[in-house]
């Protein structure tokens, strides 16, 4: 039996077999790993996109208030896509930024997955016509929640009041909590 004096004194290394049952080891404990992981990835990406959104709708808000006009969030179910964008002084709508939610490798999407609809509409987007807006002032033009959901069924509700207070939701399996 070797001991680290041995070692270090004249012996050199570790055999190939102990280097092949280390790398077997270690091989298997990362599969188990990865696998334990995956299943950890799509409300990963799914918290990710409500940030994101949320971080978004704070940005618009200070958008409005810098350029001294209506900023607009426009929400395309069709394309899972949202756009921030104003219009200039020509009528031209001016996009600031535009989210695919292709992004999030379409773990992500708009919807309620498992989850009861917050308030009394049925829609993915509750704002009427996809979209609302921040005044100059801060406030909104609409009060509303967008839903975003994931393959697994986990879902968040972002949304403004039209006081302009801005809130993020998570669905708890029973309940909205914030």
């Amino acid at each position: 039996m070797r001991t680290w004096g041995k070692i270090l004194g004249g012996q050199q290394g570790l055999t190939l077999m102990e280097l092949m049952v280390v790398i077997a080891i270690l091989a298997i404990m990362a599969g188990m790993s990865m696998s334990a992981l995956s299943e950890y990835i799509p409300d990963y990406r799914l918290q990710s996109a409500a940030r994101e959104l949320y971080a978004n709708m704070h940005k618009a808000k200070m958008e409005a208030m810098k350029r001294n006009q209506d900023v607009r969030i426009v929400f395309d179910v069709a394309n899972s896509r949202y756009a921030i964008n104003y219009e200039d002084n020509d009528g031209n709508t001016v996009n600031i930024n535009v989210v695919n939610f292709s992004k999030y490798d379409n773990d992500v999407s708009y919807g309620i997955g498992d989850a009861d609809f917050k308030g009394s509409s049925e829609n993915v987007v509750s704002y009427d016509d996809n979209f609302f807006s921040f005044k100059p002032t801060g406030t909104c033009t609409k009060s509303g929640y967008v839903y975003l959901t994931n393959r697994k069924g986990s879902a968040f509700a972002i949304g403004t009041l039209q006081s302009g207070i801005i809130a993020v939701l998570k669905w708890n399996n029973s309940d909205w909590e914030t």
